[in-house]
């Protein structure tokens, strides 16, 4: 006998990671979830047209992995089994930052590189082998919300079929995971409704990635080789990954346009000229077993749906349809598994107090919701925020921000305790507080002397 569950029926629109993730807490709750997706995805684990991030690196962070693990026990061993790697964060990562290698030492602070056509082919396989109640329609164009405006709530959506058919959903929940291309701030226009305010941040990012054979010839003691771009001076970086067995993925980065061309001598020179020459060293005399693939981020954004008055019950935004991060700080899957769990508390928070009805309670989510966000979003726009070639206007405090999180980057590189807590703010196991503690400010407090102290040139690096 299936137990009675609290609601009827939730939509879930886009069928991303985010969607997936959102559809198994969900699943719990409701009687039927639907998610509805505009693609038909393929049934192997291959890169989806309209993701060309795909053809990149991701990284999950250990809280994300805590969170995807509570939800889909053993998915970390089950992805090392089909090639992605769990990384500790110090031990197993070489990482040049801010002009110098970081610490490295055994942390227990695992992040898991994976390639994402992998991960979301694996999410979606166990969450429909699982759950009964969970379908997944296929094609569906969408084209707007339905609303009762009496009640002030999204009752369902409306779209149009791959066969042209259109079609009415209702349900109880409605939730978007459309991604950095969601078009909810239209569609809530449409119907009567405010359009959130945004903070766009122009970036201009590019990345370039190839795969390669993994070389055999070279020692190496590193899971992943990392050259961040020495802000605000530099806006190039690079790494390499296995995230498929037996492969190297390497890409390049760059900030404002200055991108790694696609072709080979392009491409090289670009890895040459990083602070460190590993990444060239390695694949110089090497050829690609899959040529350049780019990938152009011309903006991060943030929508503010917490601020709105007349948010609608009976609706959600999470993920990149809510805030889209730099990737380069590999937060955007995490963040999205923070916002899904708040979305658990919250269904658990309504049955315990009796209150199942979502409608009216839409509001209090958003805010949870953008809590999980704020944190994140300020503490990597400090070194958005520090480059000169930004345009438009920025906090009074980040060239003071930016000076102390140099200063955080050099402590961490020699101090371990200090390193730890930076690592464990950093992969969102810790609240930001955790940087008021004795042992990471002694040691920062010690170098930042030091480093007034020591004759240069009066100039902040």
């Amino acid at each position: 006998m299936h137990q009675k569950k609290d609601y009827q029926r939730a939509v879930i629109i886009g069928g991303g990671i985010a969607g997936l993730l959102t559809a198994r807490v969900l699943a719990v709750h409701f009687s039927e979830v639907i998610i509805v997706e505009k693609d038909l995805l393929p049934e192997e684990p291959i890169k989806r047209k309209p993701i060309p991030q795909g053809n990149h690196p991701h990284i999950i962070l250990s809280k994300g992995l805590k969170l995807l693990e509570s939800w889909f026990p053993a998915i970390t061993q089950e992805m090392q089994v089909n090639g992605s790697q769990l990384v500790d964060s110090s031990n197993g990562v070489k990482w040049f930052f801010g002009h110098q290698w970081m610490s490295r030492f055994k942390s227990g602070i695992n992040g898991l590189v994976t390639y994402r056509p992998h991960f979301e082919a694996h999410l979606r396989q166990r969450l429909l082998a699982a759950y009964s109640n969970v379908n997944m329609i296929e094609g569906f164009r969408m084209e707007g919300l339905l609303n009762d405006k009496t009640n002030n709530c999204i009752i369902g959506i409306t779209g149009q079929m791959i066969d042209g058919r259109k079609e009415n959903i209702n349900c109880s929940l409605t939730v978007d995971t459309t991604g950095r291309e969601s078009k909810l701030p239209q569609w809530l226009n449409a119907i009567g409704y405010s359009a959130p305010r945004e903070k766009a941040i122009e970036l201009q990012l590019g990345y370039t990635s190839r795969i390669y054979n993994r070389l055999a010839k070279f020692d190496y003691d590193w899971s992943a080789h990392a050259v961040y771009a020495n802000f605000p001076n530099t806006g190039r970086g690079g790494g390499i990954t296995y995230p498929i067995t037996d492969q190297w993925m390497v890409t390049l980065t760059g900030y404002f346009g200055d991108h790694a061309p696609a072709d080979d001598t392009g491409f090289l020179d670009f890895a040459k000229s990083l602070a460190k020459p590993i990444i060239y060293q390695l694949i110089k005399d090497e050829k690609p077993i899959v040529n350049s693939k780019v990938y152009k981020i011309p903006k991060i954004r943030r929508r503010y749906y917490e601020e709105l008055s007349d948010f609608p019950g009976g609706l959600a935004v999470i993920g990149d349809a809510v805030c889209f991060f730099n990737p380069l700080f590999a937060q955007g899957i995490t963040v999205s598994a923070l916002c899904v769990a708040e979305l658990e508390k919250f269904l658990a928070k309504q049955k315990k107090t009796k209150q199942l009805h979502i409608k009216g309670h839409s509001a209090e989510l958003q805010k949870k919701i953008a809590a999980c966000l704020r944190t994140p979003w300020h503490m990597t726009n400090i070194i958005n925020y520090s480059y000169p070639q930004l345009k438009g206007r920025r906090p009074f405090f980040i060239p003071m921000t930016t000076w102390m999180l140099k200063r955080t980057i050099e402590t961490c590189a020699t101090h371990r305790s200090a390193s730890r807590i930076f690592l464990e703010v950093m992969h969102m196991n810790a609240p930001l507080n955790n940087f008021l503690r004795l042992s990471f400010i002694f040691p920062l407090l010690c170098h930042s002397i030091k480093y007034v102290l020591k004759p240069r040139k009066s100039k902040l690096q």
